[in-house]
């Protein structure tokens, strides 16, 4: 079954899954070590979590923010096992205004579950601000 959010903000972007195919939504949330960026993009996984598709951006930075939600628009996405790119450009500010590359991976603590030394982290550009590390949760 798909999530009504899901196919409402999936559906004008043309970044959907096959018709059909099961999703998971999830947000994952991101901060800069000095706290001053965060991001959260909202995923639809494909069932086997090996792909899907970023249906929505927001971040925010001291001086602005830029989403999805409020005029900026999704100019690519990339969803994988374990990497999500994404980009967004404003009408405001130019293309790729805004760009994430988040990878994550997982070494198995001993004793513990196969997920317990999972890592989420990645890298953000942000026109007129620059770059800066990410770590994330909710992956």
């Amino acid at each position: 079954m798909i999530h009504t959010a899901v196919l409402r903000a999936c559906l004008p972007t043309l970044f959907c899954l096959a018709a059909g195919a099961a999703v998971a939504a999830d947000t994952i949330s991101c901060e800069s070590l000095d706290g001053r960026v965060t991001a959260d993009l909202d995923v639809a996984f494909a069932s086997d979590d090996a792909g899907g598709s970023v249906v929505a951006v927001r971040a925010a930075t001291p001086d602005f923010a830029l989403s999805t939600d409020e005029g900026e628009t999704l100019a690519f996405s990339e969803v994988a096992y374990d990497r999500i790119s994404a980009g967004l450009e404003s009408p405001n500010v130019g293309p790729m205004t805004f760009t994430v590359d988040i990878v994550r991976t997982s070494d198995a603590l001993p004793g513990d579950g196969p997920e317990s030394g999972v890592v989420v982290a990645g890298v953000a550009r942000i026109a007129g601000f620059g770059t800066t590390i990410l770590t994330c949760r909710g992956w």
